[in-house]
């Protein structure tokens, strides 16, 4: 360094010296000040300390309950939905029976409606089969009947002939 620069920063720290040594001062008396208020600060602090605390534990408590509740709700849901998931299990089963026992009905009463009418063809053929054979012994017995008038005039008419 450069003893004009030496100079120079002489000069300035002893103007500067009692700046800084009121500044010590002052902050060596503040904290002296300081130190001997502490302990109604830290009093003060400790009470501040205990009221969030106490605060913050009575949150603490209140959202402890609710998320209990909430579990609580969450496990009454879940068993209904259990139980409700079992009644439809249920019902899918009883529903899964019952079409079946409506599909085997519906095939009964299709072979039923077949059978019914089939017998009531063959009734109408029976019955035809039966009101010919009655027409056809009706006329048989006209014809024989016509024959032996026939017959009978023929012999009357050939036994007065002489």
């Amino acid at each position: 360094m450069k003893p004009g620069k030496r100079l120079l920063i002489a000069v300035m720290a002893l103007f500067l010296f009692p700046a800084a040594v009121r500044t010590a001062e002052a902050g060596v008396i503040d904290r002296i000040k300081d130190i001997y208020q502490a302990p109604e600060k830290v009093e003060s602090l400790e009470q501040y300390y205990q009221e969030t605390t106490q605060q913050l534990e009575s949150q603490l408590e209140t959202q402890r309950q609710q998320l209990e509740q909430s579990l609580q709700r969450i496990e009454e849901l879940l068993d209904r939905q259990e139980q409700l998931q079992s009644i439809n299990d249920s019902y899918r089963q009883e529903n899964k029976t019952l079409q079946e026992e409506n599909r085997q009905l519906v095939e009964r009463m299709e072979q039923m409606e077949q059978e019914r009418k089939a017998f009531i063809r063959k009734a109408l053929w029976t019955g035809a089969a039966a009101v010919l054979l009655l027409l056809a012994y009706a006329l048989s017995v006209r014809i024989w009947r016509y024959t032996v008038w026939r017959r009978q005039g023929r012999e009357r008419n050939e036994a007065l002939l002489p």
